[in-house]
């Protein structure tokens, strides 16, 4: 008999969180065999969790805190911990042991733990601080108001925090005040005193306040703490709480790998802290705490942080006050946080002091920092992971430009950060580096995508070496080196990022080495969690491209749309990528942070909600992207199994959709605003921003309303999982009277179709059963016709309708039809990209604009979950039961995935020889899987070379659609077969 042990232990998705706020963690623990084989039905029938106050005592296998005691039962993932109150600040200690299918218990797991950040306001003694002086001025009162009077809101504490710590010059805005009156101007009336002298204004939005913020600039702020121990101390952890971008240093010494902190949110709803294991760090005698602040996307020059240590067995606090010092540092930014605008940094090498964040230097220069009131914002733990450089990428060519300009690159897109050593340059000149997605190659010759023009300041044009000119997409992203006239200096960036290839160098005497230049990618430290290969080596490069582009999209807590033009979380962008984001990265707690965004960006009383989040307004879109709210907690519900999520969003997710209904007459949902309000399927080919050929009002009103559906059984999905019977009654009922209106409003009964004969306008209405079934034969092969003959075996859908499109040819087993789509070279397709040199996928089907965008980054849903056939069951979320159908098709021979689920890594692999079908499958312990086998029948198929009725573990359920299906245990089986005619003709 074999023994199980427990591995892989987690809390709240991480393996030793640290500062969590969560009240009652989730954990999860996989469950293997200890001797490295693989026994068949290998599953959990109980457990016993100890959770203790020190190590010791868990060592001595005494729970102190909590002993769940033996629970018989086979939950092993997001068991939420049920022992007394957790106490701030304080680290716990917990393993598990498993009882099998035996009924014989595991050893104990090895020891884990998390620890707990701040649990409620009281536990920050550390003071608000910011950099500069007081005041001489102070806001007596301030009201927003509308023009009349009429709707208002005091605003004079908000005011006079935000003068004081903020970096820029400050104007009347909505978004720094908050909106009392949504859609009416506003102007502020103020009064305040200046230098004794009280003074009364009325400004209008748009206008300056008529006083200094703290006088700092775009400069990013040192602060500093010296302090003296006694011993060095047995644990030690500093928390920092700060809008902006920040790093912590300790005597001189960068504490943690993270960069970019923190995570994104809407500053006007919350704010994160980052907590730091310090203990190593810090020494007996002199230390130093060090903190050097970037903006992100904060004007704040405020933040808190505080250091709690156990120093021969005392409890020390050290935290942010007066007595800190601040003083500029030699980084600045440039340009704005506005659409095209983004900019970059200067490093300013004479301002540069390498020791600023060691004991013992000289204070000169240095100034007290002011403390301020607390922000109003809550205060949490960042829920997900932080950014990390993923990958140093080094230039693969220098090319002169002519006139001291070079072109460095990088061979790739990316998102992130240069690294550039200069030369030795007098004290005071400037380098220049301009950072751009794409380069025109002399402007005389077209590029492989056409000559397209791009405004908005977002091309630089050069003199090349021939005469013409180079062009380059850049979009202001701009950063610049000042020399301190030293040697060995190095440019790089810290507090600002760009989407580039290709750097254009300014101001360099002479031509740069190849290996003075680096550049990093900046990700979520997310971690891999899928792989994927088959026969067909251009398939292979759409993955290696659609993966890459996830990695250079998935910083800051949120999916970028672009990097370079808006670095917006729209919902749409976002939806298209949540399966291959889920199948390829460790992206649980990633998610359910940016689904908390679009939870505190919903209108308490309508249920309305913007097309982005973090940001509370802005951005074009329709239905489709709040409708993320929905699609984001059902697919985190499928692979990760957390019922907490469900609960968490459910009320959201209705009530959007229920907002939608309140705008719809007679079931019918009609368009609203203008332009970018109500869009439908986003840049379709030959319908993008390029030809501004869009859809009619109608063809964007019936996606829009077949979405609204789509919602709703998104939402009774959710309800199901919930085990809400009424509520999934009543969903089913609202769905059962929007569809017959939606068919009736939009059909044309005599050409079978809705609206236009283009793919997307057939796929909605049958997915979402709009199409009744009288009517759903003729409607699907128009759709096929539509495909195959009209657009060639092209896509002709854009950010949605692709998404929905490869799920609906998924679930109906056209999986011919979609390999054909990826199998096309020409125009348009992922294919066609690859084609074209693409190195991220682009904005448009064509290339325009952007070439590192969400839109189109859905091309791995279908190889994770398609080809290779690795999905989650509805029924039993979290992968408990795995369902494996892959997708034999066309001249595919091969295909290996492994996805690594809570339980353990899924793997299908199969192999083809004309009508011969292999298929290696390993289905993780604690688990079963639903294996769907091509044959002909079930007697052709054999399991490890024997008859399936000689096979332990699997159990013959019937035969679907040329398929023999299994209900298999856990294990590892090869099953071989016969492929049917209906594969072969395929």
């Amino acid at each position: 008999m074999y023994a199980a042990e427990t591995t892989n232990l987690r809390c709240e998705f991480q393996p030793t969180p640290l500062g969590i706020d969560v009240l009652r963690p989730r954990l999860s623990w996989a469950m293997e065999n200890g001797f490295g084989l693989a026994p068949r039905g290998l599953r959990q029938t109980a457990y016993q969790v100890l959770v203790a106050s020190s190590p010791e005592l868990l060592a001595l296998n005494k729970g102190d805190i909590w002993d769940s005691g033996r629970v018989s039962s086979d939950q092993s993932i997001n068991v939420e911990y049920s022992g007394g109150a957790l106490k701030s600040g304080k680290s716990y200690y917990w393993k598990v042991c498993v009882w099998d299918n035996t009924i014989k218990a595991s050893s104990w797991s090895k020891p884990a733990k998390w620890t707990m950040g701040f649990l409620k306001p009281g536990d920050w003694s550390a003071k608000w601080i910011s950099y500069g002086s007081a005041a001489d001025w102070k806001v007596l009162s301030a009201t927003f108001e509308t023009l009349d009077g009429k709707i208002s809101a005091d605003v004079t504490e908000k005011l006079n925090q935000l003068t004081q710590t903020s970096n820029e010059r400050l104007k009347v805005s909505r978004d720094i005040l908050g909106d009392p009156a949504y859609g009416k101007l506003k102007q502020l009336r103020m009064t305040y005193e200046s230098k004794g002298e009280k003074k009364s204004v009325i400004l209008k939005e748009g206008q300056d306040l008529p006083f200094s913020s703290s006088g700092l600039g775009n400069v990013s702020p040192w602060f500093r703490k010296e302090f003296k121990l006694a011993y060095k101390p047995k644990s030690a952890i500093i928390t920092v709480n700060s809008p902006g971008y920040f790093e912590l240093y300790v005597n001189g010494v960068k504490a943690g790998g993270d960069v970019l902190t923190p995570a994104v949110s809407d500053l006007k709803v919350q704010n994160f802290s980052v907590a730091y294991d310090v203990a190593k760090l810090l020494t007996r005698g002199k230390n130093c705490i060090g903190i050097w602040q970037g903006t992100g996307w904060s004007d704040s020059t405020a933040l808190r942080a505080q250091l709690d240590a156990i120093v021969a067995g005392k409890p020390l606090t050290v935290g942010t006050d007066s007595s800190w010092l601040s003083r500029p540092s030699s980084i600045q930014r440039i340009g704005g946080r506005t659409w095209n605008d983004f900019g970059g940094e200067r490093f300013d090498a004479r301002m540069h002091l390498p020791n600023w964040n060691i004991p013992g230097i000289s204070l000169q220069g240095w100034k007290k920092c002011v403390e301020i009131a607390r922000p109003t914002a809550k205060t949490m733990n960042q829920p997900c992971p932080t950014n990390t450089i993923g990958k140093a990428i080094s230039a693969v060519s220098v090319i002169p430009l002519g006139e001291g300009r070079y072109e460095i690159d990088f061979g790739t897109n990316l998102t992130g950060w240069l690294s550039m050593t200069m030369p030795k340059l007098p004290a005071g000149h400037k380098v220049t580096f301009h950072f751009a997605d794409r380069a025109f190659r002399n402007e005389l010759q077209p590029s492989p995508i056409g000559n397209i023009s791009i405004s908005h300041g977002s091309v630089v044009s050069f003199p090349n070496m021939v005469g013409g000119k180079d062009s380059f997409q850049t979009y202001k992203q701009t950063s610049e080196f000042i020399s301190g006239g030293k040697s060995g200096e190095i440019f790089q960036n810290k507090f600002n990022y760009a989407g580039f290839r290709h750097v254009i160098i300014e101001g360099l005497p002479q031509a740069p080495k190849k290996e003075d230049a680096v550049a990093f990618l900046i990700e979520s430290d997310l971690g891999s969690a899928g792989l994927f290969s088959c026969s067909d080596e251009l398939i292979n490069r759409i993955h290696k491209i659609n993966q890459w582009t996830l990695r250079c999209l998935n910083l800051g807590g949120y999916m970028v749309d672009c990097p370079t033009r808006e670095r917006m979380g729209y919902g749409g962008d976002g939806q298209t990528s949540l399966v291959g984001m889920m199948m390829n990265f460790n992206s649980a707690g990633f998610y359910e942070k940016w689904v908390q965004d679009w939870r505190q960006a919903q209108n308490p009383t309508s249920g309305s909600l913007a097309n982005v989040a973090p940001w509370g307004g802005g951005g074009g879109g329709g239905p489709p992207w709040p409708g993320l709210t929905a699609a984001l907690p059902w697919q985190h519900y499928l692979h990760f199994g957390s019922r907490r999520t469900l609960e968490e969003n459910y009320s959201t997710a209705k009530r959007y959709v229920e907002y939608l209904d309140s705008r719809s007459k007679d079931e019918v949902l009609r368009a609203w605003g203008e332009g970018f309000d109500f869009l439908g399927d986003w840049v379709p080919p030959y319908r993008g921003m390029d030809s501004n050929n869009w859809p009619s009002k109608a063809a964007t009103e019936l996606v829009n309303n077949c979405y609204r559906v789509y919602l709703w059984q998104l939402v009774a999905n959710m309800a199901k999982g919930l085990g809400r019977k009424d509520e999934v009654i009543h969903c089913e009922d609202r769905i059962a009277k929007i569809r017959p209106a939606v068919h009736a409003a939009f059909f044309d009964s005599v050409n079978k179709r809705y609206v236009i004969d283009e793919q997307v306008y057939y796929v909605l209405p049958l997915m979402t059963r709009v199409t009744p079934d009288s009517e759903r034969a003729a409607v699907m092969e128009k759709l096929v016709q539509c495909i195959k003959v009209k657009s060639k075996g092209h896509l002709d859908t854009g950010l949605i309708g692709t998404t929905l499109l490869m799920d609906f040819l998924q679930q109906e087993g056209r999986d011919d039809l979609l390999l054909a789509m990826y199998q096309k070279r020409d125009y348009p397709g992922w294919g066609y990209m690859v084609e074209q040199g693409a190195t991220t996928l682009w904005e448009q089907w064509n290339g325009y604009w952007s070439q590192i965008h969400a839109c189109f980054a859905s091309a791995d849903n279908w190889l994770y979950q398609g080809l290779a056939g690795i999905r989650p069951d509805p029924n039993h979320p979290g992968f408990k039961n795995v369902i494996i159908k892959p997708a034999v098709v066309g001249n595919i021979t091969w295909a290996d995935g492994h996805h690594d689920s809570p339980y353990g890594r899924i793997i299908s692999r199969w192999r083809r020889d004309k009508q011969k079908l292999r298929m290696d499958v390993t289905i993780p312990a604690n688990t079963t899987a639903t294996v769907y086998v091509p044959a002909k029948d079930v007697s052709v198929v054999t399991e490890t070379g024997a008859a399936i009725a000689l096979a332990k573990g699997v159990k013959f359920l019937g035969m679907e659609n040329g398929a023999a299906v299994f209900s298999v245990d856990s294990g590892m089986y090869r099953f071989e077969s016969m492929l049917p005619e209906s594969v072969l003709a395929k």
